[in-house]
Protein backbone atom coordinates (compact mmCIF):
# COMPACT_ATOMS: atom_id res chain seq x y z
CA UNK A 1 0.00 0.00 0.00
CA UNK A 2 2.45 2.02 0.82
CA UNK A 3 4.28 2.20 -2.81
CA UNK A 4 1.19 2.37 -4.42
CA UNK A 5 0.83 6.11 -2.65
CA UNK A 6 4.31 6.75 -3.52
CA UNK A 7 3.56 5.82 -6.51
CA UNK A 8 1.01 7.86 -6.99
CA UNK A 9 2.80 11.13 -5.54
CA UNK A 10 5.75 10.60 -8.09
CA UNK A 11 2.28 10.64 -10.90
CA UNK A 12 1.21 13.45 -9.10
CA UNK A 13 4.51 15.37 -9.07
CA UNK A 14 5.26 15.00 -12.37
CA UNK A 15 1.62 15.92 -13.42
CA UNK A 16 1.84 19.33 -11.58
CA UNK A 17 5.31 20.13 -12.99
CA UNK A 18 4.06 20.50 -16.47
CA UNK A 19 0.23 21.39 -15.31
CA UNK A 20 0.50 25.12 -15.79
CA UNK A 21 -2.67 26.19 -16.92
CA UNK A 22 -3.32 28.86 -13.74
CA UNK A 23 -0.06 30.15 -13.57
CA UNK A 24 -0.26 34.29 -14.03
CA UNK A 25 2.68 34.29 -16.97
CA UNK A 26 1.49 33.39 -20.05
CA UNK A 27 5.48 32.73 -20.79
CA UNK A 28 5.21 29.76 -18.50
CA UNK A 29 2.20 28.48 -19.34
CA UNK A 30 3.74 28.59 -23.11
CA UNK A 31 6.60 26.69 -21.78
CA UNK A 32 4.62 23.90 -20.17
CA UNK A 33 2.94 23.69 -24.08
CA UNK A 34 6.73 23.48 -25.60
CA UNK A 35 7.51 21.40 -23.12
CA UNK A 36 4.42 19.15 -23.47
CA UNK A 37 4.47 18.82 -27.56
CA UNK A 38 8.62 17.89 -26.80
CA UNK A 39 6.77 14.91 -24.85
CA UNK A 40 4.00 14.35 -27.74
CA UNK A 41 1.75 15.03 -24.51
CA UNK A 42 -0.92 16.96 -27.25
CA UNK A 43 -4.12 17.13 -25.27
CA UNK A 44 -2.37 18.85 -22.45
CA UNK A 45 -0.63 21.15 -24.67
CA UNK A 46 -4.23 21.97 -26.35
CA UNK A 47 -5.55 22.53 -23.24
CA UNK A 48 -2.73 24.77 -22.03
CA UNK A 49 -3.16 26.68 -25.34
CA UNK A 50 -6.81 27.00 -24.84
CA UNK A 51 -5.98 28.97 -21.22
CA UNK A 52 -3.70 31.06 -23.03
CA UNK A 53 -5.97 32.01 -26.05
CA UNK A 54 -8.28 32.96 -23.35
CA UNK A 55 -6.15 34.66 -20.59
CA UNK A 56 -3.52 36.17 -22.15
CA UNK A 57 -4.96 37.19 -25.75
CA UNK A 58 -2.95 40.19 -26.11
CA UNK A 59 0.23 38.71 -25.50
CA UNK A 60 2.80 37.78 -28.02
CA UNK A 61 2.59 34.29 -26.69
CA UNK A 62 -1.32 33.55 -27.90
CA UNK A 63 0.21 34.47 -31.25
CA UNK A 64 2.45 31.40 -30.70
CA UNK A 65 -0.13 29.25 -29.09
CA UNK A 66 -1.93 30.08 -32.21
CA UNK A 67 1.38 28.59 -34.23
CA UNK A 68 1.94 25.53 -32.03
CA UNK A 69 -1.99 24.70 -32.76
CA UNK A 70 -1.42 23.85 -35.81
CA UNK A 71 2.32 22.30 -35.06
CA UNK A 72 0.50 19.77 -33.24
CA UNK A 73 -2.31 18.82 -35.59
CA UNK A 74 0.75 18.68 -37.92
CA UNK A 75 2.84 16.44 -36.00
CA UNK A 76 -0.30 13.83 -35.40
CA UNK A 77 -0.71 14.10 -39.23
CA UNK A 78 -4.52 15.59 -38.98
CA UNK A 79 -3.70 17.82 -41.92
CA UNK A 80 -7.07 18.73 -42.83
CA UNK A 81 -7.32 20.13 -39.25
CA UNK A 82 -3.52 21.42 -39.61
CA UNK A 83 -3.92 23.55 -42.62
CA UNK A 84 -6.99 26.26 -41.47
CA UNK A 85 -5.23 26.34 -37.88
CA UNK A 86 -1.83 27.56 -39.80
CA UNK A 87 -4.65 29.56 -41.99
CA UNK A 88 -6.10 31.20 -38.54
CA UNK A 89 -2.44 32.33 -37.15
CA UNK A 90 -1.92 34.00 -40.61
CA UNK A 91 -4.97 35.94 -40.77
CA UNK A 92 -4.35 37.27 -37.01
CA UNK A 93 -0.27 37.78 -37.42
CA UNK A 94 0.43 38.14 -41.22
CA UNK A 95 3.06 40.56 -40.36
CA UNK A 96 4.54 37.47 -37.46
CA UNK A 97 7.99 36.46 -38.45
CA UNK A 98 6.69 33.02 -38.35
CA UNK A 99 4.09 34.11 -40.47
CA UNK A 100 6.03 32.63 -43.78
CA UNK A 101 6.63 29.00 -41.56
CA UNK A 102 2.73 28.81 -41.21
CA UNK A 103 1.95 29.82 -44.89
CA UNK A 104 4.77 26.94 -45.68
CA UNK A 105 2.78 24.57 -43.00
CA UNK A 106 -0.16 25.53 -44.47
CA UNK A 107 0.79 24.71 -48.02
CA UNK A 108 2.31 21.09 -47.09
CA UNK A 109 -0.84 19.95 -45.27
CA UNK A 110 -3.02 20.97 -47.94
CA UNK A 111 -0.44 18.69 -50.46
CA UNK A 112 -0.48 15.78 -47.64
CA UNK A 113 -4.11 15.80 -47.76
CA UNK A 114 -4.55 15.12 -51.31
CA UNK A 115 -5.53 12.01 -52.36
CA UNK A 116 -2.75 10.62 -54.76
CA UNK A 117 -5.25 9.03 -56.86
CA UNK A 118 -6.62 11.31 -59.58
CA UNK A 119 -10.00 9.82 -59.23
CA UNK A 120 -10.55 11.27 -55.65
CA UNK A 121 -11.34 14.70 -55.28
CA UNK A 122 -8.34 16.98 -55.36
CA UNK A 123 -9.82 19.81 -53.45
CA UNK A 124 -7.01 19.72 -51.05
CA UNK A 125 -4.21 19.77 -53.74
CA UNK A 126 -5.55 22.47 -55.00
CA UNK A 127 -5.61 24.35 -51.67
CA UNK A 128 -2.50 23.16 -51.80
CA UNK A 129 -1.60 25.02 -55.10
CA UNK A 130 -3.31 28.35 -53.51
CA UNK A 131 -1.31 28.31 -50.35
CA UNK A 132 1.98 27.70 -52.15
CA UNK A 133 1.17 30.61 -54.33
CA UNK A 134 -0.08 32.82 -51.44
CA UNK A 135 3.03 32.21 -49.91
CA UNK A 136 5.60 33.01 -52.64
CA UNK A 137 3.51 36.10 -53.41
CA UNK A 138 3.02 37.64 -49.92
CA UNK A 139 6.58 36.04 -48.36
CA UNK A 140 9.23 36.02 -51.74
CA UNK A 141 11.94 36.42 -49.96
CA UNK A 142 11.11 33.96 -46.93
CA UNK A 143 13.49 30.75 -46.56
CA UNK A 144 9.88 29.22 -47.37
CA UNK A 145 9.53 30.49 -50.77
CA UNK A 146 11.62 27.77 -52.57
CA UNK A 147 9.56 25.25 -50.52
CA UNK A 148 6.78 26.55 -51.29
CA UNK A 149 7.70 26.36 -55.18
CA UNK A 150 8.26 22.63 -54.84
CA UNK A 151 4.69 22.40 -53.32
CA UNK A 152 3.66 23.97 -55.86
CA UNK A 153 5.09 21.87 -58.76
CA UNK A 154 4.34 18.76 -57.22
CA UNK A 155 0.50 19.67 -56.21
CA UNK A 156 -0.10 21.16 -59.87
CA UNK A 157 1.25 17.40 -61.28
CA UNK A 158 -1.30 15.90 -58.54
CA UNK A 159 -3.55 17.54 -59.63
CA UNK A 160 -2.80 17.28 -63.78
CA UNK A 161 -0.69 14.40 -63.14
CA UNK A 162 -0.45 12.34 -66.49
CA UNK A 163 -3.52 14.94 -67.99
CA UNK A 164 -1.14 16.50 -70.37
CA UNK A 165 0.63 13.02 -71.35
Amino acid sequence: VFLSFLGFLLLLSAWSSTDKRNAENPEEIFGAVETLIKEEDYLAAKEHIDEIRKRFPQSRFAALAELRAGDIEFAQENYADAAPAYGTFIELYPKNPEAPYAAYRRAFSYFEDAPTVIARDQSPAKQALEAADQLMQKYPTSEYAAKAKLIFEKALERNFGGFFN
